[in-house]
């Protein structure tokens, strides 16, 4: 047994030469705790995913069980030979986020799984939750992924002023809540990396954003409605009235007439006339 130090006194060496320094019991000193503070995990992982597991359909799927040194391309190649090798997998995919350790930049398990909608997202859940597909279950570096849709709460909109830290991530509806504000992750011992994709929006999403305006344009014009091409020098030369021609002749059966003034009357007779009185 080590005696104790001259620091100690000379009551602490008194008590160790009488042997009723310890009184009989034990001390067990306990060197479980790491020394960099609660955050580190070091094989004691107490997020596993369980608060992110969500309970309505969301464009966003969550992934648990991942080894932890599976990295992005891992990722996104599983979930694209998810529907095996006749389908195409993943379809829809926006982006995808890894859940590291903040101490350690290992991964603890997790990932996010972006999509443009909600049916994709439940299109690539049920090939990875399909038997016929995956009669193992469905793995990732071969070993067995659990996969659900994703709580809307995982990741909150940062607050305005706030710093941004390794837990960030540009916001969206699906994830955050808000377009185009940087939301966090929930766990603060924890960073994240992003690996985006190039994907097409959805058809029925692109219906549903056209105005009455567009659809009307996009309508094929009836043949009423058919653009008629009119000679400008024909048309004006038939909206032309021709000249009427006034004749100055006058007619055959018109004769001059005598006009003869007396004491009686004034008579007026045609030429050619019998005589006789014509009074007025």
């Amino acid at each position: 047994m080590v005696p104790p130090p001259a620091s100690h006194g000379a009551s602490a060496m008194q008590a160790f030469n009488d042997g009723t320094g310890q009184n009989g019991r034990r001390v067990k000193i306990d060197y479980s705790q790491s020394a960099a503070g609660t955050g580190s995990r070091n094989g004691r992982n107490q997020n596993d995913g369980t608060r992110d597991i969500g309970n309505t359909p969301s464009p966003v799927v969550l992934l648990r069980g991942l080894d932890p040194i599976s990295t992005l391309d891992i990722i996104s190649e599983a979930l694209k030979s998810s529907a095996g090798t006749t389908g195409q997998g993943a379809v829809g995919m926006k982006r995808i986020i890894l859940i590291r350790d903040n101490f350690t930049a290992m991964g603890i398990g997790l990932a996010f799984v972006e999509f443009i909608d909600t049916e994709s997202a439940s299109q690539t859940l049920a090939a990875t939750m399909s038997r016929e597909l995956h009669p193992e279950g469905f793995r990732i570096s071969n070993r067995p992924v659990a996969t659900s849709f994703a709580s809307p709460s995982s990741f909150q909109p940062l607050a305005p002023h706030s710093l941004r830290d390794g837990a960030c991530i540009m916001g969206s509806t699906a994830m955050g809540g808000v377009e185009g504000v940087f939301a966090k992750y929930w766990d603060d011992n924890t960073t994240v990396v992003e690996m985006a994709f190039q994907v097409a929006e959805s058809a029925t999403k692109k219906d549903s954003t056209s105005t009455p305006m567009e659809k009307r344009k996009k309508k094929k014009p009836k043949d009423d409605d058919a653009m008629v091409v009119v000679d400008i020098n024909e048309f004006m030369a038939s909206a032309i009235i021709p000249e009427t021609k006034v004749s100055t002749a006058l007619p055959a059966n018109l004769k001059p007439l005598t006009l003869s003034i007396n004491k009686t009357g004034t008579q007026i007779k045609p030429a050619g006339a019998p005589d006789g009185p014509v009074l007025f």
